[in-house]
């Protein structure tokens, strides 16, 4: 598949995108670069790392990642699933008017506060390392939609994965050239659409 502006991009490998994205794409020892978080490139991300290829993420702005199913005690899962159904009765009920007022913003942060917790939790217990699970913590003020995903965060901590949180400064003909002044050399470049 052709990305859209590739023709404008000095980058001389191959692009490809995150929503046809094959793992068997991917040549053995080839270096693969992956720019944007959507939930095509989460999947990509765990794929590349599960076949060995040394991969580079580049991430500066980090998402919310929420597990797909918990391994929750099943009172606390079946008290979570309550509160979840709930919120969205309560939502309903209130009718759309109503849901922009008070009881629609407490409704709102009582969601954004479960959403922030479970992401917590999942952070703590997939990246060991305290300063890559600082860097993997989105700001408070984010307001995207989380992703969901079970082993992207575990695949980031990989020995074949390196975590790139400086923004992209440029593309080069040979890779990508950070902020910092580091250029990433790549063979492979995988991005959203």
């Amino acid at each position: 598949m052709r990305v859209a502006g590739a023709e404008h991009t000095p980058f001389a490998g191959r692009i490809l995108v995150s929503t046809s994205f094959e793992v068997d794409e991917v040549s053995a020892g080839e270096v693969v670069g992956c720019v944007g978080t959507d939930a095509a490139m989460l999947q990509a991300v765990s794929s590349l790392v599960d076949a060995g290829h040394p991969i580079k993420v580049f991430e500066d702005q980090p998402r919310r990642i929420l597990p797909r199913r918990g391994p929750l005690p099943p009172r606390r899962a079946e008290a979570l699933a309550a509160a979840g159904r709930a919120i969205a009765a309560t939502s309903s009920l209130i009718g759309p008017v109503a849901r922009f007022g008070p009881v629609g913003h407490h409704l709102a942060a009582v969601r954004e506060g479960f959403e922030g917790r479970s992401a917590a939790a999942l952070r703590a217990r997939q990246v060991a390392d305290r300063w890559t699970r600082r860097q993997l913590t989105p700001s408070r003020f984010d307001r995207r939609r989380p992703l969901r995903h079970d082993r992207y965060l575990g695949a980031l901590g990989s020995a074949s994965c390196d975590l790139v949180t400086w923004p992209i400064a440029s593309f080069t003909s040979s890779g990508i050239r950070t902020c910092d002044g580091i250029e990433h050399r790549l063979d492979v470049l995988i991005v959203t659409p």
